[in-house]
């Protein structure tokens, strides 16, 4: 009976374990994911330009849809401060998502930055 116990008891530690883990895992990746989207929207507002994080994106038309889906995050995303907020960044991300749409490609991609200290 002792031994069927302690199998239980190993059992039922180890899952509590994998369920810890996995939960800890999801937060940090869903953390890592919320900030990405929401630095690659102020990179966007702020300056006008495709974030780095972007580049391997090779055609507009792949830019403009990952904007789209960086749009779709915002209306629904549950992470501002108040609706306001959410408003003024989604209208920002659409004007640019307009700007982007008539602008050539060479223009959307903002130039690499330079190291000062290398004069």
């Amino acid at each position: 009976m002792l031994p069927l116990l302690l199998l239980i008891l190993g059992f039922a530690l180890g899952a509590a374990l994998i369920v810890w883990a996995v939960t800890v895992l999801a937060e940090r990746l869903t953390a890592r994911l919320v900030n990405e989207r929401f630095r690659a929207a102020e990179f966007i507002v702020n300056r006008q330009h495709v974030p780095q994080s972007w580049a391997r994106a090779t055609t507009k038309v792949q830019l403009l849809d990952r904007l789209d889906k960086l749009i779709a995050f915002f209306e629904t995303c549950p992470f501002f401060e108040n609706e306001e907020s959410r408003v003024a960044l989604l209208s920002q991300l659409r004007t640019e998502r307009e700007r982007w749409e008539s602008a050539p490609m060479e223009v959307l991609v903002a130039p690499k930055p330079t190291d000062s200290t290398s004069r």
